[in-house]
């Protein structure tokens, strides 16, 4: 028989993001995630803010806990450009899931996927599980007021 991802409590897992790095996340429901989407659109309004944004933080902040190098608990896993650490914290958060097309879509696919957390081995997703993302973001966005970019766009230019 299959299970179902139905959870008294939300879990948590650490997923494989590339070749040394991993992602502390907890699963998001979808009531939840319907929450924070219309909570998103709503703050972003108040502040004149892009709602893809807000979104973003606000998934960011209900469903990345952490992210470290793999096998270590005291390096960060990330890096800037300069080569200087990228360590986790709640400023760090939101700008990686405003800035990073790449890394929203991973949490967003991850963190909303039952089955990942169901599962007992690491999972690494990779670049062609995310093709289904984009069209769920494409979705999102036309319900969206505003300048009519997607979700990861602004000024016809992807993050």
């Amino acid at each position: 028989m299959g299970k179902v991802g139905i959870f008294e409590e939300q879990p948590q897992k650490w997923f494989q993001y590339d070749n040394d790095t991993e992602v502390l996340l907890q699963h998001v429901e979808k009531s939840r995630l319907n929450t924070i989407l219309m909570q998103g659109a709503e703050e972003a309004k108040k502040m004149r803010a892009k709602a893809s944004d807000v979104q973003d933080i606000f998934l960011g902040r209900a469903a990345v806990l952490n992210w470290r190098k793999i096998g270590t608990d005291d390096e960060p896993g990330f890096q800037l450009p300069d080569g200087s650490p990228f360590p986790f914290s709640t400023d760090n958060r939101n700008r990686h899931m405003v800035k990073s097309k790449r890394f929203a879509e991973f949490v967003f696919r991850v963190c909303t996927d039952e089955l990942q957390f169901l599962e007992d081995d690491r999972s690494e997703i990779a670049g062609e599980d995310l093709k289904g993302v984009e069209e769920v973001l494409v979705e999102l966005g036309k319900d969206e007021p505003g300048d009519g970019t997607m979700r990861g766009e602004s000024n016809g230019e992807r993050h």
